[in-house]
C-alpha cells in the first residue's frame, strides 16, 4: 500500500467513526497551491529522514503538514488535499529534499485533528475529541530547526520562519513508556518528523532529593567537629 493509500484509509475510516455527513475525497498534491476559497491547515508531527546521498537518518519533531480544505454545500461534498513537506540532509552539498517516514501511529493522530477541524469549521460541530498530539520516538535532535533544509521555510509557511518568537514545545507530548519501533511506512521517491519536542527530565524531583542531601553532610560535618572539639576541652 502506497503513502496516498495509507493516509486516504485513515482518514475515510476516521471521517465514518466521527459521523461526518456528507461525501468527502482526500488526495495528496505536492504542488501546494494556495486557492480562494479554500481553508489552510497546519500540523506538525513526528518522522524522521534518510539521506539519498549518504543514507543518513536524522530524526525530526518538525515535520510539517498542511491541508487544503474546500466544501460545497449544495453537491454535499468536501475535498481535501494534503502536502507533506520534505527536508535535506545538513551533512551533503548535493542533497535533495527527502521524503519523510511518517508512523502509522502518527499519521491517525494528524487524520484525527483534521477531522475534528473540519467539524469544527463547516458543521460548527464539536466532537467532544480533542487533538492529539504526535508520539515522539526519540529524545535525539540534531541541533535546531535549520532553515536552509527546510521545505516549508522556502515556501514560507513553516511557524519557526513565520512566528517572531520560537514556538515553545508544549508539555504535554506523549511519548511511549515501553521503548517500541515504530511502523514506518516505506519511503516513496516520487510523493512526498506548532513544535513537538522530547521528553524532559523531572527538575522538581531532583530540587525535592537536594536539600536533603545538603542537611545530611551538614550533620556528618558539626559531629566530626564536636569530636574534635570536646576531647580537646576535656583535657584542659
Amino acid at each position: 500500500m502506497n503513502m496516498e493509500s495509507v493516509w486516504k484509509a485513515a482518514f475515510d475510516r476516521e471521517i465514518e467513526e466521527q459521523g461526518v455527513p456528507h461525501r468527502w475525497t482526500f488526495t495528496l498534491d505536492d504542488t501546494f497551491e494556495t486557492k480562494r476559497g479554500w481553508l489552510q491547515y497546519m500540523q506538525c508531527t513526528f518522522g524522521r529522514f534518510c539521506c539519498s546521498c549518504c543514507s543518513r537518518w536524522w530524526n525530526s519533531a518538525q515535520v510539517h503538514i498542511a491541508f487544503m480544505i474546500t466544501s460545497d454545500r449544495t453537491l454535499r461534498h468536501g475535498k481535501v488535499k494534503i502536502k507533506i513537506f520534505r527536508q535535506k540532509c545538513k551533512r551533503c552539498s548535493l542533497a535533495i529534499l527527502e521524503n519523510p517516514e511518517i508512523s502509522h501511529e502518527n499519521i491517525q493522530r494528524v487524520i484525527h485533528n483534521l477531522v475534528n477541524k473540519i467539524q469544527r469549521t463547516f458543521y460548527l460541530k464539536n466532537s467532544g475529541n480533542p487533538d492529539l498530539q504526535p508520539i515522539v520516538y526519540s529524545d535525539y535532535f540534531e541541533g535546531p530547526h535549520e532553515q536552509a533544509h527546510c521545505e516549508a521555510c522556502k515556501l514560507q509557511v513553516c511557524p519557526w520562519q513565520t512566528n517572531e518568537k520560537k514556538p515553545q514545545k508544549p508539555v504535554n507530548c506523549e511519548v511511549p513508556r515501553v521503548p517500541r519501533l515504530p511502523v514506518y511506512l516505506h519511503r516513496q521517491t516520487n510523493i512526498p518528523r506548532a513544535t513537538y519536542g522530547s521528553s524532559f527530565l523531572d527538575e522538581s524531583q531532583t530540587n525535592q532529593e537536594e536539600p536533603e542531601f545538603v542537611k545530611i553532610i551538614i550533620v556528618i560535618l558539626i559531629v566530626l567537629i564536636l569530636c574534635v572539639i570536646l576531647p580537646n576541652d576535656f583535657k584542659k
